[in-house]
């Protein structure tokens, strides 16, 4: 990521971090053994010269909004032609 981000715009990109059905999976088995994990990669993540905003579990909802939203940007869906 460094290399895409020029350093003058590291503090004003944002990283959030949404873990995904794993760590639902874990949450439901171990809600401890989860937050210690979810603990542990926010401080990795709040070394990184990024403004870090929050990490959290996703929904299933949620991923799956996040992964339409992916999918369609990456097949270019929302630009539009014409005008």
């Amino acid at each position: 990521m460094l290399k895409y981000i020029p350093p003058k715009e590291f503090q004003e990109t944002n990283i959030y971090l949404g873990a995904t059905d794993g760590m639902r999976l874990l949450e439901l088995q171990n809600r401890s053994q989860s937050r210690i994990i979810l603990d542990v990669v926010q401080k990795t993540i709040q070394s990184y010269p990024f403004h870090f905003c929050d990490a959290w579990i996703l929904t299933g909802a949620q991923e799956g909004a996040f992964g339409w939203i992916t999918v369609n940007y990456l097949l270019k869906s929302f630009l539009q032609v014409g005008n």
